[in-house]
């Protein structure tokens, strides 16, 4: 929320009133719910008066009608005192309704394997926004020759993406820059906070074990599969209803941070895509209505809905591992 006042001044008082308007915005910010201030000049050319534009965001709604109750008369009151007559106020609130960046005019390229695997969640985010990129697709028989090249990035590995001649390594790393370049983090620090928490969340203890684990009984073959199943299944059960505990807590929301997208809900979505596959929808949903409501209604948002449809992604497989299938059924009976 936005708190807007708008000041004229005597230019008499002008030098002193701007002196103490800037102590005042400092008191202001010490009151609960008041996040930062901006104090700007206001070009006039109509009249002699010297204007000042100071905006205020604050955490709610809820927190600046806490202000109004408990401490705008007293605020305002100690401007009258000291220049009364010499100045007039003029107040409105408003409230964000929609974010736009210039990202339309980006330049993205995602390169990662035939698969859908650690560059999905940043697929499924560009794709529902309509997010022009390229994506280039590395041969997995050739990555042993590539591997330590420029193609991989300074950490050896893919996904990276170049963002307008900026190269992004990292799973979390590249969504969580598309998250600051897209206003995609929610409108408060906690969702934020959250948003961030749910991608790491959902990479590391969801989508990387499973995908861990489909590639075990090549990378290690003799592995007994229930001891690397069970501890890692058991996290993921976790996870899964601190999901559904975030929902509750969000009330009537329909996506776990904010009231639209943020970079955790493609996380999220992409990892119970997975869980689902693997172990089902009864098991993964059972006690998380609100949850499956999130995928239901994630899977359904139109460009998603018609990105998972297209016959390349159906096609692909979420890793490369040639026993995927035969994991999911072995890994299936543990959840």
């Amino acid at each position: 929320v936005i708190y807007e006042v708008n000041l004229d001044v005597n230019p008499e008082i002008s030098d002193e009133y701007t002196q103490w308007l800037k102590k005042h915005i400092e008191e202001m910010l010490a009151l609960p719910g008041f996040k930062n201030a901006q104090l700007e000049n206001v070009e006039n050319t109509e009249t002699s008066t010297k204007k000042f534009c100071v905006r205020y965001l604050l955490e709610s709604r809820e927190a600046l009608e806490s202000y109004f109750t408990n401490h705008a008369a007293q605020m305002r009151q100690d401007g009258q005192n000291r220049f009364g007559g010499k100045f007039t106020a003029t107040r409105r609130i408003t409230q964000t309704v929609t974010k736009f960046s210039s990202h339309q005019q980006a330049v993205i390229q995602l390169k990662y394997f035939s698969c859908q695997g650690r560059a999905f969640p940043t697929r499924l985010l560009l794709e529902d926004l309509m997010i022009p990129y390229k994506y280039e697709v590395v041969p997995f028989d050739i990555w042993s020759t590539v591997k330590f090249g420029p193609e991989s990035g300074p950490y050896r590995m893919l996904p990276t993406m170049n963002y307008n001649g900026v190269d992004v390594s990292q799973t979390e790393a590249i969504v969580n820059f598309l998250g600051f370049k897209l206003n995609l983090f929610g409108s408060t620090d906690s969702d934020h906070s959250k948003s961030i928490s749910l991608c790491s969340a959902a990479y590391t203890d969801i989508l990387n074990p499973l995908f861990q684990m489909f590639w075990a009984s090549i990378r290690l073959p003799s592995l007994n599969i229930g001891e690397l199943a069970g501890h890692s299944i058991t996290r993921m059960k976790v996870i899964v209803k601190c999901y559904e505990s975030f929902l509750q807590a969000s009330g009537t929301k329909l996506f776990i941070s904010d009231d639209r997208t943020c970079t955790g809900d493609y996380f999220v979505f992409y990892a119970l895509r997975v869980l689902v596959d693997v172990f089902g929808k009864e098991k993964i949903f059972n006690e998380c209505s609100l949850l499956q409501n999130f995928y239901h209604v994630m899977g359904e948002r139109p460009n998603i809905k018609k990105f998972l449809s297209s016959s390349d992604v159906m096609s692909q497989p979420f890793t490369l591992s040639p026993k995927e299938r035969d994991m999911i059924q072995l890994i299936n009976p543990f959840w």
